[in-house]
């Protein structure tokens, strides 16, 4: 299973993940990316 992305990750292009993300899902304490 691949690692769950977080709100404010880097990405593999110019860029980083953005929000709102899901707020009761976190992931090392930041919350889970929704695609």
């Amino acid at each position: 299973m691949p690692p769950g992305a977080r709100v404010g990750d880097p990405t593999g292009h110019p860029g980083v993940i953005t929000g709102p993300g899901v707020p009761t899902v976190l992931v090392g304490a930041m919350p889970a990316s929704v695609a």
